[in-house]
């Protein structure tokens, strides 16, 4: 795999990246959808393969265009309480990404680290607080912003060209809000995961974070970095 020379930042996301926890989120939405056992694969389809969007567009467009039912806002914030109840008590005992605190520890002080997440804002500085996560990041994102609103808040904010920056995510939506911005991307792929959702042609994979880490090193150690 190939790093731009000047790195400054790495954007990553969380769910499948920082945490293994896609596999409780996916649970959690066949939960939230056991009285359509007819709909659940399609809905937990949809939830696949678009990582990283907020659990407020996924239930909307579940609703519109997969039960094909109305859905009042009241509803909706009912529904995301509920998906919350199923999935943070698990969520804040899953493992981290095989490397993640090793590849904090050693570069959260040489480059700017930030995470940009579909999980709603509270929520994942709740999440990262309990993980002791937090603290290595200039800055925590998630919903509402979407991933291309968060990426380019951080270009702005942060004075960074796409050039210097690489994201690091799980799911197409990941790679086509780097794309929109002209930022590298990296896809991480779960060993031993028999059902990947399919990436774009040409997108460079790691196993884990453990895997950046080596890259990193064998790049970046003894470099100047932004």
């Amino acid at each position: 795999m190939t790093v731009r020379a000047g790195l400054g930042a790495i954007i990553f996301d969380c769910d499948g990246v920082l945490l293994e926890s896609v596999d409780v989120k996916t649970q959690a939405y066949r939960l939230l959808f056991t009285d359509y056992p007819e709909h659940v694969d399609a809905v937990v389809g949809y939830h696949l393969a678009n990582g990283g969007v907020s659990r407020y567009d996924k239930i909307r467009y579940v609703y519109r265009n997969i039960l094909r039912k109305p859905l009042a806002e009241s509803e909706l914030a009912v529904l995301c309480a509920r998906f919350a109840s199923l999935s943070l008590d698990e969520v804040l005992n899953v493992p981290l990404v095989n490397g993640v605190r090793e590849f904090l520890e050693a570069y959260h002080a040489r480059l700017r680290l930030f995470v940009a997440s579909g999980t709603p804002q509270q929520e994942l500085e709740a999440v990262l607080d309990h993980k002791g996560l937090r603290r290595y990041f200039r800055a925590v994102f998630g919903s509402p912003l979407s991933k291309v609103e968060i990426m380019g808040r951080i270009l702005s904010e942060w004075r960074l060209a796409p050039s210097e920056v690489i994201a690091v995510g799980d799911a197409p939506g990941d790679c086509e809000a780097a794309e929109a911005w002209g930022v590298q991307f990296i896809a991480r792929r779960k060993p031993g995961d028999e059902a990947p959702v399919p990436m774009p042609a040409g997108v460079e994979e790691i196993g884990d974070i453990a895997d950046l880490l080596g890259i990193m090193k064998g790049r970046l150690e003894g470099g100047t970095m932004i």
